[in-house]
This record gives C-alpha cells, structure tokens and sequence, in this order.
C-alpha cells in the first residue's frame, strides 16, 4: 500500500514514522540556516521517499539515496537522517515575510512531501521540531525565531502566551500590556480552535518587512515590534484571530479569512477601551473595494478587498444576526460553526450556517452584499455595538479602559515682539479640486473622500490608510498592496489563478 503527500502533525502518543527537524542559526552567513532532519521508522515500513523544495540544499545524508530532489531511504538504516542548509529569506528588502538578518532569525519550516509503503493499517506520521542554542518554535514549527532573547509566558482563558521579544527588538508596547491584550482577546473569542499554547515574536523592525505581522501554522505569528495595541487596526489581535480559524477554505469563502481577523481586532481594541468609537465606526465603514464581490476573488476591486468590504461586511452582518436574535446571538455563532464544520466551506455552507444562527434565511441580504456589488450602511451607534449581549461568550465583564495620562505642559516661551508695521497679507491660492468619479462634485485634491457621496478619491493602503497611488508597497508601513503567492511571495499577476513561479493554487 502507498500513502502520499503531507501529512500533519498527530498528537498520537505512539508513531511509526518521527520526522524530528533540529534548525541552528549559522551566524557566518546571513540568508541560510542549518538544520538537521532525522526520521525514525517502526518495523512496518518498508519504504519512504522525501521530496524536497528548491530552498533546501542537503550536504548530508544518512541512510538516503540521492534521485535528483528526491531521496529514497534504504530500507534499513534506522534511523535516517538529512542534513543541509536553509534558504530563510522569502522575498526581498520591503517583501521579507521572513529572514535571516545574520545574528537572529525568523524563519518557517521546509514544506516536505513524504510518501512512504509499509505493512498492515496506514501509520501514523508525528513531526517534530526544536531550536539547536538560542531560539523558539511554534509547535508545528511553522514560526520560528533563533537568536538571542526573552521570553514572557502568560496563561488566559486556557491558553499559555509566549512572547518571545528578540534582543535586537524594540518593543513598543509593554510585555505586560501584550500579554493583557491577547489574553483579552482570547477571553472574548468563544469560538473553538482555541489551542493550548500561542508563539507571539515581536519581529525587529528595520529589515524591510513586507507586512506588519505573519501568522502561520496553527499557532504561531509574528508582528513588527513597534505594532500599537491602541488603534483599530491592530496587528496583535488580527494575527492572533488568524490562530483561531480552522475552517477548510473555498475561494468561495476566502473573503471570510481577512474579514473576521480585521472586524473582531478592531472592535475587541474599541470594546477594551484603547480605541474610541468614532475610530472604530470609521475603520469598518471604509468604502475601499466597495464595489468588489466578495463570494468571487476574481471580482474584487484589489487584491486587499477581504481586509476592506470584508470589514464592513462582516461587522452589518454581525448586527444583522443580534437583530434577527434579539441579541441573543451574534457572528461568533457563526464562527464557532464554520471552524466544526469538516468540509470545504462553501459559500452554500456558509448561507445555510447563518440562517441556522439568526433563526431565518438570511440570503437575500448576503446576496446583495456577499454576492452581488453593494455595501452595507453601519449605523453611528454606539450602543449597537456595545450591547451586553453584543459579544457572546466573552469570558467576563468589559474590562475598564486604561486611564489617559496627562499630557506634559508645553514650556513657558517669551512672547515675540510684534512688527511695527503689518506685511502685506500673501494672495491665497485657490486649492487644486478633482472631480469625484461617482457623483463629480468638485474636491479638493487633498481630500480622500467625496464629501457629497463618500467616494474614495485616492488608492489607500488598506493597512495604515495612507494614500499609496500606483504603489506597490505602502510607504508608510510597509505592507504590500498586491497579493503575494504563500509558497514562494512571488506577486499574483492578474489574478491568474496558478502562481508563475511555483503553481501554487491562489483559490485552494
């Protein structure tokens, strides 16, 4: 019998096949690290050939016969082993999702195939994976950082918190006021896929990050140490809510990936009381992508339109669920539903969850809005989102806000002398206008949106908010403003379906 292709880690007590990967920071080079990858086979198997990606050179190998890249155990040296060295950086200056900066390391697992033949039932594969000197991992060593550093653990709502702060990192929050947020966030998020233990890295900045944060595996991120935890976008709770989705995706429904991590990050920040309302009403009310059709990437505005209409979308339908409820409900209903749901999640699904949860269809208003090009209004009312029943399973009362500190006193300055004599007042100029492309109101150029319609005027960073007009990275924070293939962070071109470089599947 044969079984290919990868396979995840098992919690299985006893496997009969132990891929244990040991990574080293080589601090001789900078781009590449070491690792060690040693696999122990049971009595029962009686083949097994390892696939490896072009970023892997083995220079060593132990039990393994070289076919090209691929490398086929003997059969009877147990256990076996592979050795080599790691190309950590993917992209570039200003696209790195990860890298090797030299004397530290953010790096992600080399993605292996495995097929293997044995005897009798199909075995059971466990991976493992650990730092060789200074480092941490997440479990399934999707984030991994080596070099020097802290660490700070903190257990909430049934989860252990590791923040691991580099040396070389500058954290802008406090340890403590990180740990708070997150286990706020986890308190506040009843909707399973709660796993027992969280790697958050406070990344250094200055290498030329291609985003604010990365989450990746089931449970590890990392996010730019000078991330806030006081504005609605926050980068913190939004990779942390990516650790709870565990739903099987469709393109159908991929809108609901970024949708979910941008509205519950933002209004956990307002409901913690480090964010105002008015922040908050402004950040899930964007009109950027609008026009996009959410069930249907290949119809979206720009390739961020799940972070901005998916926003907006999510937080009227959150309210669109309290109302059809009484409040006795919400989108985290629905949330714990899709991540117990054990198929692809289609849009299909997805309909017939909601109506389950608001107790009537529902499908008329997501087709409007999830399928077709319009957006929905988010009333200015605070109490609409503040209700006690507004976030179900909360794990407690809304904490207090922090109080604001006073603001230090400007110096005492002599006042100038005035002139004897008044100059001459300069001509004002007239500001250059544009016309609005909906309604062509005449707006001052420096305007982002149509005061008449609230048409966005300019291209924005759906991150920051900046104007980023023919860009391809924002030049405030960094982000990348065209969709990056996970595989190998080439850039999607037209939304072809199948990257260019690797043929990763953009709608898988």
């Amino acid at each position: 019998m044969n079984r290919r292709g990868e396979q995840g880690a098992t919690n299985r007590n006893a496997a009969d096949i132990v891929q244990a990967t040991m990574v080293r920071l080589d601090t001789a080079t900078e781009g590449t690290v070491e690792l060690d990858i040693e696999y122990d086979f049971a009595d029962r198997l009686t083949g097994c050939s390892v696939a490896i990606p072009s970023t892997l050179a083995v220079d060593g190998t132990r039990g393994f016969r070289t076919n090209g890249r691929q490398y086929d155990w003997d059969g009877a040296t147990n256990p076996a082993r592979l050795s080599g060295s790691l190309s950590a950086d993917t992209g570039g200056p200003g696209t790195y999702r990860y890298v090797d900066a030299g004397d530290w390391a953010i790096v992600q697992r080399p993605q292996l195939s495995i097929a293997y033949q044995y005897r009798g039932a199909e075995p059971a594969l466990q991976r493992r994976y650990d730092v060789d000197g200074e480092g941490v991992t997440s479990s399934d060593g999707s984030v991994m950082y080596l070099g020097p550093h802290d660490e700070y653990t903190d257990t909430t709502a049934g989860q252990r918190f590791r923040l691991v702060v580099p040396e070389a990192a500058a954290l802008r929050p406090s340890v403590d006021a990180v740990l708070s947020a997150l286990g706020d966030a986890a308190a506040r998020l009843d909707v399973g896929g709660r796993n027992d233990e969280v790697l958050a890295i406070a990344a250094p900045t200055g290498v030329g990050w291609g985003s604010l944060g990365v989450q990746s595996g089931a449970n590890g991120f990392w996010t730019q140490d000078d991330c806030r935890l006081d504005n609605v976008n926050n980068t913190w709770i939004h990779e942390y809510v990516h650790t709870r989705q565990e739903w099987d995706r469709s393109a159908s429904t991929k809108w609901l990936v970024e949708a979910t991590t941008e509205y519950y990050a933002s209004l956990f920040t307002y409901r913690r009381g480090q964010a105002p309302f008015s922040a908050f009403h402004d950040y899930v009310s964007t009109n950027r992508d609008s026009g996009s059709v959410l069930v249907d990437p290949k119809q979206w505005t720009s390739s961020q339109a799940y972070y901005t209409k998916g926003r907006r979308v999510l937080a009227a339908l959150d309210l669109e669920i309290r109302e059809a409820t009484g409040g006795e409900s919400t989108f985290q209903d629905v949330f714990r539903r899709i991540n117990a749901y054990n198929r692809p999640l289609t849009h299909t699904a997805f309909v017939d969850i909601v109506a389950e949860v608001a107790g009537r269809r529902l499908d008329d208003w997501l087709d409007r809005y999830v399928c077709g090009s319009a957006s929905p209004e988010i009333p200015d009312d605070e109490g609409a989102f503040k209700s006690p029943s507004s976030m179900s399973g909360s794990g407690g009362p809304t904490p207090e806000p922090e109080p604001e500190t006073e603001p230090e006193p400007e110096p005492e300055t002599e006042p100038e002398p005035e002139p004897e004599t008044e100059p001459e007042p300069e001509p004002e100029t007239e500001p250059a206008t544009i016309p609005c492309p909906v309604c062509s109101t005449e707006v001052s150029e420096d305007r982002q949106y149509c005061p008449a319609c609230g048409q966005s005027l300019h291209e924005q960073c759906p991150v920051c908010g900046t104007g980023v007009e023919g860009e391809v990275y924002c030049p405030e924070c960094g982000s990348r403003l065209e969709e990056a293939c996970p595989v190998c962070d080439a850039t999607r071109v037209d939304d072809e379906r199948f990257c260019e470089r690797c043929g990763h599947d953009f709608e898988a």
